[in-house]
């Protein structure tokens, strides 16, 4: 089966193994009604580096709103879009999440690997970001949140929580959430494409041309149908071998 990203336009260059992983994970949690913000990063002006420098930074921040829903109306009936069971995602509740993306096993760069707890300074910095808590309470939440990795107020109502994607599972941090790009593509496969049908939205020309193409792959749409393995295979080729820059020698993007 030829999966070879030069068969469809991607622009003038292909997003990188890193970048491939991030459009994947951004464009899953907006399917399942989150609003994402990609690469926010974590200025420092010079305590830590140097003025202007940077500390790090988040690939993804997330918010979904209490009531989301997306409903497609039609003639034959109205669809309301299928959300991913292993996201658990809950109408009502007000859900941020805070995630770290990876072209290979899941990871959290600001784990810290002696005492497993998340760096307090990157998530505060991320909290008084996303701008619901008091500047107040931000502190005692960063610290709850760095060693369980999930934070409610009130389970029903608000939850901050982290994300790990990746292509692969990790035993390094079993308490942090992972989510397998495999997955990621069995929910659009079958519960997210699967509702949506061949015709009701194939007109979606806005969407990322990396998710374009893996609709196209994944429900057969004019090409040979793709599993979600086959899938993960064609974006992240080798990615057991990759190098730490994320890129593997010889393969597109590289």
């Amino acid at each position: 089966m030829d999966l070879d990203l030069k068969t469809f336009d991607l622009g003038k260059e292909v997003p990188r193994l890193g970048q491939r992983a991030e459009i994947v994970a951004s464009w899953y949690l907006r399917f399942n009604g989150y609003f994402p913000l990609t690469a926010f990063i974590l200025h420092d002006a010079g305590a830590t580096k140097q003025p202007g420098g940077q500390l790090t930074d988040a690939d993804i921040l997330a918010i979904r709103l209490p009531h989301t829903q997306e409903i497609i109306r039609g003639s034959q009936g109205d669809i309301e879009v299928t959300t991913d069971c292993q996201l658990d995602v809950r109408q009502g509740l007000t859900d941020f999440v805070i995630a770290d993306v990876s072209s290979q096993e899941c990871k959290f760069n600001w784990i810290d690997k002696s005492s497993q707890t998340v760096n307090t300074d990157f998530l505060e910095y991320c909290l008084r970001r996303f701008g619901y808590w008091s500047p107040d309470a931000v502190p005692e939440i960063s610290k709850k949140l760095s060693t369980d990795q999930a934070f409610a107020d009130d389970p029903n109502q608000v939850r901050v929580r982290l994300l790990s994607f990746g292509v692969k599972p990790s035993a390094g941090f079993p308490h942090i959430q992972q989510i397998t790009f495999e997955s990621v593509f069995e929910y659009m496969k079958l519960p997210l494409f699967g509702s949506y049908g061949d015709t009701i939205v194939s007109d979606h020309k806005q969407w990322h041309p990396l998710i374009c193409e893996i609709y196209r792959r994944l429900r057969g749409h004019k090409v040979e149908e793709s599993s979600p393995g086959e899938v993960v295979t064609w974006l992240f080729p080798g990615a057991g071998e990759a190098g730490s820059d994320g890129v593997v020698p010889g393969q597109i993007g590289a």
